[in-house]
């Protein structure tokens, strides 16, 4: 067993932007630049992708071992069952969620929050309740415990397609913890979920990715600030587009 898992969910099949978490930029697929960056946080002791067993997610299964990552498969619409069976199939005591459309998570967000989720030994410690970072620098960090109480305990479609809803809907049950940013950066919009959204991190990753070092939070944002017509192109798309709980 091991302490910290960091799970990626990742699937080809976005109504909004198809394939996007295979989509190239410099040779290389988007997720693979968000693996490398999840495996350089420190507290981080194991890499999961969390894909579905549809045939269109072959291609992700294939890219994983290839890419020597370990992959896990399991549903598409009960994401938490996917989450608590890989939490099983790789045995640990946190978990880590990290959505596969943030390409440009920084290790050191990652590190922050599960620094604070193991000091604090909260069920559940996130950096988005409410958020104060860009959106695409999410993540969730909890314990195996709450996920199988979670597990066996949520009873709406949209508390199994978003796999941390019922415990942060259930502070009596779960103690939750939120990071915030030293900054409101929230109105930053960093993930990858629209073409416009692609256009964006595609030149992040191209411009700050040729000074050959891992670039962080702080130089994202200073890039995106000098170079306003880049922040133009996704700034109308709302955070959390495809959040919904008609389901409820």
């Amino acid at each position: 067993m091991i302490d910290v898992l960091a799970v990626i969910q990742a699937r080809m099949g976005s109504t909004r932007l198809p394939r996007k978490v295979l989509r190239p930029v410099n040779g290389r697929p988007l997720l693979w630049y968000l693996v490398q960056r999840v495996r350089s946080a420190r507290g981080i002791d194991g890499v999961v992708v969390a894909t579905t067993v549809e045939p269109a997610d072959d291609e992700i299964e294939d890219f994983c071992r290839l890419a020597d990552i370990p992959c896990f498969r399991g549903s598409e619409g009960d994401v938490l069952d996917r989450y608590y069976q890989a939490a099983l199939a790789f045995p640990c005591r946190w978990i880590v969620r990290i959505p596969g459309d943030c390409p440009l998570i920084d290790p050191a967000v990652i590190e922050r929050v599960v620094r604070a989720a193991v000091e604090n030994t909260a069920d559940y410690t996130s950096n988005t309740n409410p958020p104060t970072y860009p959106d695409g620098m999410d993540v969730e960090a909890f314990t195996f415990d709450a996920l199988s109480r979670a597990w066996k305990e949520a009873a709406f479609k949209y508390q199994r397609e978003h796999v941390t809803s019922f415990m942060t809907e259930h502070p009596e049950a779960f103690r939750c913890e939120n990071v915030p940013c030293d900054e409101d950066l929230s109105s930053f919009r960093l993930t990858v979920d629209a073409p416009e959204d692609f256009a964006v991190v595609e030149r992040i990753i191209q411009d700050l990715g040729a000074r050959g070092r891992l670039f962080g939070l702080g130089d994202i944002i200073s890039y995106v600030r000098s170079h306003p017509d880049i922040r133009a192109l996704n700034a109308a798309r709302a955070r959390n587009e495809n959040y919904n709980i008609d389901d409820k």
